[in-house]
């Protein structure tokens, strides 16, 4: 993976340069003069820096050796300084809203036009590894700076002493002064969102709700963490006005957004499978989860024959082993898939709890989640219909009662098409080297803010590749070469969007 991952590092530093800096393929005057100064600004930018702050921001953490920053806490509060500070050395504007979101922006020429926004969280999950979420904030700012600093390139703004000095990690507000809020023809704004994971109030996406407008519809300020406090009282003491007034003033108006992108790891296995660094997102999937309950009779063990048992347990793994081979089948079959079928269906019984639970006891009842998900809403619903139809016929011939409940209901989000068109577009330029790298959009089965950010305006994502498709673990990792490629490839989206 290493070697793949290297050449598109390579071959995007090349590429970006023969667009902005030199005019020519990088290759033969990379080596020397003022193209090497450029070069080296470059894989400063796209490369050094973005896999530097990583790691950084991976040490800012409440707990140790492990990494756990959730919402409101010290860490929580010391990361976002640092990403401000990190997006002020970018050359953005900053601020810190009232639900602890991170903005950096660039105004652009066009200061009122509609903004592009940039995305992801970072907040984290107990026991977290460093790339969930982060990525697409250092991504973001790393592919911003490199914008500006080409654009002023570009324009002639800056000496090989200035390149050699950003390199060495000034400011590019100070370097550039007032001049780089008008480099760009329109405005971009990066975002950091505070809690997407949802630990602590037990409710995702609460910093981009917040943006999208919708927060307040769901009553959030008065959720209740595990020590009895209100969201309202937590924002207070962390100094931010918590009222709904200031919650309301967050929202964008769906007409001030252009658009909205967010670079991921895809916390899947998939992208190495395919040998390919990135891929942008075709939809998120649509997603249901059941709690099913089974009910038998309870009885000892060792007196009651097979025959004339009704064991809850029997009947729950005979539904579960129904439900794999029900999504198996949908997801080898292009029946009910517009993409790739392994993409598009996936079906899960994640937990599984018998009372009494003691090891001489035929259970008495079983209780069990059930989550299905898949871009085709169709195709989901139609799961649901049989696995129902399923559950009815196991329970009445092992003499069982059984009920299911609808715990949550999330219909599929596609991604805007002509976004997924550009984001591949980036993708093969980032990497020109290698063009025939499988770039076929793929399917999101997690959530992300993209989510919340479709209530109000076009989104697209970019998936990174990640070692084994680890996430949600200290094990999760993403080569710094594909941090390279990534970064390089959001900076030719945004380019396309805005220079």
């Amino acid at each position: 993976m290493g070697t793949v991952s290297f050449l598109v590092q390579n071959s995007l530093i090349a590429g970006v340069l023969s667009v902005v800096f030199v005019g020519v393929a990088c290759p033969a005057s990379c080596n020397r003069g003022p193209a090497a100064t450029e070069a080296a600004t470059l894989k400063f930018l796209l490369d050094d820096q973005p896999n530097r702050h990583l790691q950084k921001l991976g040490e800012i953490s409440d707990g140790k050796p492990s990494l756990v920053r959730t919402f409101a806490s010290p860490a929580h509060g010391r990361s976002a300084l640092q990403i401000q500070q990190w997006m002020e050395d970018a050359g953005m504007r900053t601020w810190i809203d009232s639900v602890a979101n991170v903005h950096g922006r660039i105004d652009g020429k066009a200061k009122t036009a509609p903004v592009l926004v940039v995305g992801s969280h970072y907040d984290t999950v107990m026991d977290a590894g460093k790339y969930d979420g982060a990525l697409g904030i250092i991504v973001g700012i790393a592919a911003v700076k490199a914008l500006l600093v080409q654009a002023a390139a570009g324009k002639g703004l800056l000496s090989a002493e200035e390149l050699a000095d950003i390199r060495a990690g000034r400011s590019l507000r100070q370097v550039l002064g007032n001049e780089v809020r008008h480099l760009l023809r329109e405005p971009v704004e990066v975002v950091a969102w505070s809690d997407e994971e949802g630990l602590r109030f037990q409710s995702t996406f609460l910093g981009s709700r917040a943006v999208a407008g919708s927060l307040l519809e769901q009553g959030a300020l008065e959720m209740t963490d595990a020590q009895g406090h209100s969201l309202a009282d937590v924002l207070s003491s962390q100094g931010f006005n918590s009222t709904p007034a200031s919650i309301e003033k967050i929202a964008m108006e769906p007409s001030s957004v252009k658009g909205y992108v967010e670079v991921h790891m895809e916390q899947g296995p998939v992208l190495q499978d395919r040998g390919a660094a990135l891929a942008p997102v075709a939809a998120i999937a649509g997603q249901s989860r059941l709690a099913l309950a089974l009910h038998g009779t309870q009885g000892h063990a060792g007196t009651v024959p097979m025959h004339l048992r009704h064991d809850p347990f029997a009947g729950a793994v005979e539904v579960a082993h129904w439900l794999e081979q029900r999504c198996l089948v949908s997801a080898e079959s292009s029946q009910w898939s517009d993409v790739r079928g392994e993409d598009n269906l996936v079906c899960t019984v994640g937990s599984v709890n018998l009372w009494p639970g003691a090891s001489n006891v035929i259970p008495g009842s079983v209780n069990m989640s059930v989550d299905v998900r898949s871009q085709s809403d169709a195709l989901r619903k139609r799961v649901l219909q049989d696995l129902e139809s399923n559950v009815n016929a196991t329970c009445d011939r092992r003499g069982l009662d059984c009920m299911a409940e609808l715990k949550h209901d999330q219909p599929a989000v596609a991604c805007d098409g002509d976004m997924i068109e550009q984001l591949q577009q980036a993708c093969i330029q980032s990497s020109m080297e290698l063009p025939a790298l499988n770039y076929e959009p793929i399917v999101s089965g997690a959530g992300h803010d993209a989510l919340a950010m479709a209530a109000i305006t076009k989104i697209g994502m970019l998936f990174v590749r990640c070692l084994d498709g680890i996430s949600h673990s200290p094990l999760e990792y993403v080569e710094p070469e594909d941090v390279a490629t990534a970064s390089g490839a959001l900076y030719m989206y945004l380019r396309s969007q805005t220079l």
